[in-house]
């Protein structure tokens, strides 16, 4: 089985992508779905905030009107002593009492009417602000009431229609005389406020008899949504032992004003760029975190893989140094036999050809084993593939496994890291060796092949091995994902991160019982391309 390796899911292993304009979509929807669910809860704070705000404001207005309605209630205990007093000294039909009566009704427009009637034998107006003598429609109610009171001494009374109450008083005299203010609920207590937001007002006497309502029906619940202010208070009047009850509903302009509401959604952007640019921060160091484990990594499996080489290696450069001995006791064989110039040339020419082939074999082992940055260079595509065979052929016929190549892209050429693509090729020979492991002598059989087409170059390693299992092919490339025992799943993972750096990619066909075969893509070099 190959050890699998990367993060990323079955689309990469088939070597497929999504469009990138899908991922930035999505993340688009995620960012306003933040974006919304941050500015409702920014909304919900404003409102709970400004709805406190509200209430204490609504609470100072409130004690305001009470303070301004008992000012009143005073007032009207004043009008009806003075009437009172000026109604008993009065004994020239009334003139003196009509015409003070008339100077408070101007001067104060909340006493809609002021009258001065007489009780006894009969209920008789004696008296009135409105030039009639017909007595009002409730005065059995009016006469009860001055019958409970004590001389001089006056109380509320309901008239009845929701707009007006009585204050009737008790006149110290011997016959039963009432002193009658007609008051209006409505001039009473202003319900004019700042904002020009509606306040419902309810005015009831000591039993909860409604003596006024402003306005004059209860009121109605626009939104039900919306939160209500309430205040009540009692006034302590002696004459006039009145509740005073506020209401009024709150708006959404009140909960949530323009410019604050702005600031909301205005910070709630500004907050969410901040934290995700911290995360992108964050996510950068790790990434960069990650990448430099890899590059450690990826090092450490090198030199590994040195321990691996190393009998490629000793046969490698055992060919050309016993090739140099065989050449070199040749030529003294001929000069001890009196050889000429001509005949040891090409003894001295073979030397330098099979010492230059030792030379390139140490060069490449010294340059896989350094940890050095990676350089491009133009680098013919087969010439790459046979250096990663020539290293792993001794180590393959070792394990009794039969290697053969097909190459087909002699004329191809790639801007590579040679180092790397080789360690790419050696790791993915080594994996499909592994996953042989099991299989009979000269049974074993891995195939490399190369080829180049309008697309680029590809080269692909394939083995007879018992394959992939479909559920793991997703995972092939994810660090850390192994199914060998004692695997670290780590490098597939980096193969593939050293072939996107060369601008390429991987990908992987397989099937059960069928072998596997891998095939990294990379891009042709183009004309002028250098390091």
């Amino acid at each position: 089985m190959h050890t699998p390796a990367v993060d990323h899911p079955a689309h990469r292993a088939s070597g497929h992508r999504a469009p990138a304009w899908r991922w930035t979509q999505h993340a688009l929807v995620r960012a306003g779905l933040r974006w919304l669910g941050l500015s409702l809860a920014g909304c919900l704070l404003l409102a709970a905030w400004r709805y406190v705000q509200l209430d204490q404001e609504f609470a100072v207005d409130a004690r305001a009107r009470y303070s301004m309605l008992a000012q009143r209630m005073d007032q009207h205990d004043a009008h009806l002593t003075s009437l009172a007093a000026v109604a008993q000294l009065d004994d020239s039909g009334y003139a003196s009492f009509n015409a003070v009566a008339a100077a408070v009704r101007r001067y104060y427009p909340r006493i809609a009417a002021i009258q001065l009637i007489g009780l006894e034998p009969a209920p008789r107006m004696l008296a009135s602000t409105e030039g009639e003598t017909n007595l009002p429609a409730g005065i059995d109610a009016i006469r009860q009431r001055a019958q409970s009171l004590s001389a001089g001494s006056a109380a509320v009374l309901a008239n009845g229609d929701g707009k007006h109450y009585l204050l009737v008083k008790r006149l110290r005299s011997q016959s039963l005389t009432a002193l009658v203010l007609e008051i209006d609920s409505a001039r009473l207590a202003d319900t004019d406020t700042a904002d020009g937001a509606p306040l419902d007002l309810l005015l009831s006497d000591a039993d909860g008899v409604v003596l006024g309502r402003v306005p004059d029906v209860a009121p109605a619940q626009t939104v039900r949504w919306l939160p209500t202010l309430h205040a009540t208070h009692s006034l302590t009047s002696t004459s006039q032992p009145l509740q005073l009850s506020l209401q009024r509903q709150v708006s959404v302009k009140e909960l949530l004003p323009a410019p604050l509401l702005l600031l909301v959604l205005l910070g709630s952007a500004c907050l969410l760029w901040l934290v995700d640019g911290l995360r992108r921060t964050r996510l950068a160091r790790q990434e960069a975190a990650l990448r430099s484990q890899e590059l450690r990594l990826a090092h450490a499996m090198r030199v590994n893989g040195l321990g691996e080489m190393a009998s490629g290696i000793a046969h490698e450069l055992t060919q050309p140094m016993t090739a140099v001995l065989s050449q070199s006791q040749a030529g003294l064989r001929l000069i001890e036999n009196g050889a000429g110039t001509d005949e040891l040339m090409p003894v001295l020419q073979a030397n330098v050809r099979l010492a230059k082939r030792a030379g390139d074999i140490l060069s490449r082992m010294r340059s896989y084993a350094s940890q050095r940055p990676p350089v491009t260079q133009r680098a013919v595509l087969d010439a790459l593939v046979l250096g990663a065979v020539e290293l792993a052929r001794a180590d393959l016929a070792e394990r009794g496994i039969v290697l053969s190549t097909e190459l087909g892209a002699a004329d191809a050429s790639v801007q590579v890291d040679p180092v790397s693509i080789e360690q790419v090729l050696h790791n993915l020979l080594r994996n499909a060796a592994e996953a042989l492991g099991a299989a009979a002598p000269g049974a074993a059989r891995i195939t490399v092949t190369s080829a180049a087409d309008a697309n680029g170059v590809h080269v692909s390693v394939s083995d007879n091995g018992p394959g992939i299992e479909p559920q793991d092919l997703s995972r092939l490339f994810t660090p850390f994902f192994t199914t060998k025992a004692g695997g670290m799943g780590l490098g597939l993972s980096i193969c593939e991160r050293l072939v996107e750096e060369a601008g390429g990619r991987i990908e992987v066909v397989s099937a059960p019982g069928d072998g596997a075969c891998f095939t990294v893509h990379l891009p042709a070099a183009t004309e002028g391309a250098r390091a």
